[in-house]
């Protein structure tokens, strides 16, 4: 049992590239230069980072490092606007609802929606973000 997670993480933003309408979108959100910043990254202080986290904080070689809002902006590079959610916090049912346009329809799947049936051409966005972001080994 146990072993070593086979994981997928594109080092470029080439699979992005493959999907101009998603490309523009993370391109006018301020994304890329994060995309592009990944794979100079210290793995082991990466690894080391995601191992030791709990709620508020972090231990990288005997230093504690501030998990918050304003660090994760700071260090990412990305902009810290738009929506704030905490699953923590509270369900907030039907809120996808804020983000249709009149018309528009999607199906519901656990907490959250089917990607597929997103509006074009968000279900490469979603998917894209999913895969990109997740740590899970099928990735």
């Amino acid at each position: 049992m146990g072993g070593n997670l086979i994981t997928y993480e594109p080092g470029t933003t080439v699979v992005l590239e493959l999907y101009p309408e998603a490309y523009q979108i993370f391109l006018q959100a301020s994304w890329l230069d994060y995309f592009r910043r990944l794979p100079d990254l210290n793995t082991q202080q990466v690894l080391e980072f995601a191992c030791n986290l709990t709620e508020g904080f972090s231990v990288v070689q005997g230093i504690q490092i501030p998990v918050t809002e304003e660090v994760i902006a700071q260090v990412s590079g990305l902009p810290a606007n738009g929506t704030r959610w905490f699953s923590r916090k509270h369900l907030i049912l039907n809120a996808q609802q804020d983000f249709l346009q009149p018309g528009e329809q999607v199906e519901p799947k656990g907490r959250g929606v089917a990607l597929q049936s997103l509006p074009q051409p968000w279900p490469k966005v979603a998917e894209f973000v999913k895969q990109y972001l997740t740590c899970e080994g099928r990735y």
